[in-house]
């Protein structure tokens, strides 16, 4: 495990690195530097790991890490191998990078304890990520159907080809170095959220030109309960690396190179999640927009070439993404492209087809942070940040110059414009993922009470007075927003819909108790993330048996053991969800005729699980 994480840091950081310094690229301290290195290195690999899979170059562990030391040895060389000095000052930055570290590793603790709360997988999207994540560490791509003609009778989707495949692929190269898929997804999934936390600090500083505002807002992000949950999907990743892009085009202004390394992350947004994809491209519209507007009212050149950059990153970006989705579009069609990235009929429209369930949320559900809530998207800001925001709100209208003159305002102000309005989707004709909206409510939400909190500290003149009110704040927003969000982050979260009962999930978590790591099963029923999550083996996203298991019910115990030869497993598995792929007696009639069978052997049992040895 300690091997796997020492690969991931210098993996990010040599990526990251390498490219800095080939832009000729510098930073304020070494804390920025290091851990900005590891975030661009991080937006660098999806793209990267597109490209490799494109000219057919295994997305093997060792690749990357070639790849990822070239740069720090180039620089080393270059320098007679002489490191640079690493001077710690007690500085106010630094003094506010520690605290932003100790909030992030808080972070960090309170996710990695909710992650392993349980001995499975929450709901369903991290079954389907272990798949994806063991068939790229197994088969060193991420390609599907190679050779084959894609058609209604063997197509399915999973999260990989078509569907951006950037997180499986960080995961399952991430997995070549351990033997966990779980252990994997739960603490990689974490360590991006609590290294996400440092990257927005960095961005926050430059962003609000202000060192006090940008700690403070990382603070509020931290605690607020709807700003990500530790719930494993593309979009961990995908936000994540919001923050390093516009990183990037915060220092445009003092060096135009760093328009080529935002553009390289855009494009890694772009092939990790289509909904976040939309989200930062429409964030990123508003920003240059804010941009325009106060150039005008500034009297400055509103298409001045900083801004020109700005729009033109973003084609650009998309444009490099086109090494994905051109050739994913040529393989696999429109059709099977929109059916495996998710894009169905409805989907924009009125009618519910999202995850939001099509909620209409109310003031409380803004102003209330609820103890329990939902896994992939929490909701709610709590009472104390809520009455913050309308007081920052308050002191930007009141001092409405500012707006015209500093697009920091401006932006903040139509961020949480717009994506409140996103929030509300279910309530307008078109809609955009309305659930989803809520992680990125946070950031505009964030820069409103930190706005609220620094404006407060200086109309408080007096410290007798400030600092106990300042001090009932913070324990305030601790109570009403940190208090609730550690509740949901660390409560026991359910496995999801494709498990029957508590029985048949007993049954699974029981294998690595019974037989060793890797033992080849072959469940007749249920997905392979059953049995994948749970270290034992079964061939990830195999089409046949894909759908041998759809038509079930129109299978004997005959073809099940044929099954079992042909793909050398040594046991089977019938569970409970065979009663939704079959009906009930069926699976009494099976599980019967495999009883009485001398081809299979009972090994152990619950009430919703029966385990086989083939004979």
């Amino acid at each position: 495990m300690i091997a796997s994480i020492f690969f991931f840091v210098v993996m990010c950081f040599g990526l990251g690195f390498g490219l800095v310094k080939v832009l000729k690229l510098d930073f304020r301290n070494s804390f920025e530097m290091f851990f900005m290195s590891i975030g661009f290195g991080l937006g660098i690999f999806p793209i990267l790991a597109t490209f490799l899979n494109l000219i057919h170059i295994p997305l093997h562990w060792l690749t990357f890490l070639v790849l990822a030391v070239l740069g720090p040895l180039g620089y080393l060389y270059k320098r007679e191998f002489k490191l640079p000095k690493f001077e710690i000052k007690l500085t106010k930055d630094n003094f506010y990078f520690f605290i932003i570290v100790l909030i992030a590793a808080v972070l960090f603790v309170v996710y990695l304890k909710g992650a392993f709360a349980y001995p499975y997988f929450e709901d369903d999207d991290p079954w389907g990520h272990a798949i994806g994540t063991t068939y790229i560490a197994e088969h060193k791509t991420y390609s599907r159907y190679v050779g084959e003609e894609i058609t209604s009778e063997n197509f399915f989707r999973t999260y990989m080809e078509p569907y951006p495949p950037a997180y499986d692929a960080l995961m399952g190269v991430l997995l070549q170095t351990n033997d966990s898929v779980m252990w994997t997804l739960k603490f990689f999934n974490v360590l991006i959220i609590a290294l996400g936390l440092v990257f927005f600090y960095f961005f926050a500083v430059r962003f609000s030109q202000n060192s006090k505002k940008a700690l403070t807002a990382t603070f509020i992000i931290a605690v607020l309960p709807c700003f990500m949950s530790h719930f494993i999907w593309a979009q961990t990743l995908a936000l994540v690396l919001f923050f390093p892009a516009f990183y990037c085009f915060e220092r445009l202004r003092e060096n135009r190179k760093w328009a080529v390394l935002g553009m390289i992350i855009i494009a890694s947004i772009f092939v990790s999640q289509p909904s976040s994809a939309v989200f930062f491209a429409s964030m990123f519209g508003l920003y240059w927009v804010s941009k325009l507007i106060v150039s005008y009212f500034n009297k400055e050149k509103v298409f001045a070439r900083e801004n020109n950059f700005l729009i033109i990153s973003l084609i650009a970006g998309i444009g490099l993404s086109m090494v994905y989705w051109i050739p994913t579009l040529i393989k696999y069609g429109l059709e099977f492209t929109m059916r495996g990235v998710g894009i169905v009929m409805g989907l924009f429209g009125a009618d519910n087809v999202d995850t939001s369930a099509g909620i209409v949320y109310n003031v409380k559900d803004y102003m209330v942070a609820p103890l329990a809530s939902k896994m992939d998207q929490p909701i709610g800001v709590g009472i104390v940040v809520f009455f913050l925001v309308l007081f920052g709100i308050f002191l930007l209208v009141l001092n409405y110059k500012k707006i015209k003159v500093n697009y920091y305002f401006l932006t903040i102000l139509i961020w949480l414009a717009f994506t409140l309005i996103g929030t509300e989707g279910n309530a307008l004709p078109f809609k955009l993922f309305p659930h989803r909206f809520w992680a990125f409510f946070a950031i505009p939400i964030a820069f409103l009470t930190a706005e609220a909190l620094v404006g407060l500290s200086k109309l408080l003149k007096k410290p007798a007075i400030k600092y106990p009110i300042l001090l009932v704040i913070f324990v305030g927003i601790l109570w009403t927003s940190g208090y609730p969000k550690y509740v949901v982050e660390t409560s026991m979260w359910p496995p999801g819909a494709t498990w029957s009962s508590g029985e048949e999930l007993k049954g699974y978590i029981s294998l690595a108790n019974q037989l060793p790591k890797n033992t080849p099963i072959f469940n007749v029923c249920s997905h392979e993330g059953k049995l994948l999550a749970f270290e034992m083996y079964t061939p990830p996203y195999d089409p046949d048996l894909f759908w041998f298991k759809l038509q079930i019910e129109n299978k004997t115990l005959d073809n099940i053991y044929s099954v079992a030869k042909e793909g050398k497993f040594d046991y089977i598995v019938i569970d409970g969800y065979c009663t939704r792929r079959m009906s009930v007696n069926q699976t009494n009639q099976l599980l019967q005729e495999a009883f009485n069978s001398t081809k299979f052997e009972p090994v152990s049992s619950t009430q919703a699980f029966w385990l086989f040895k083939v004979s």
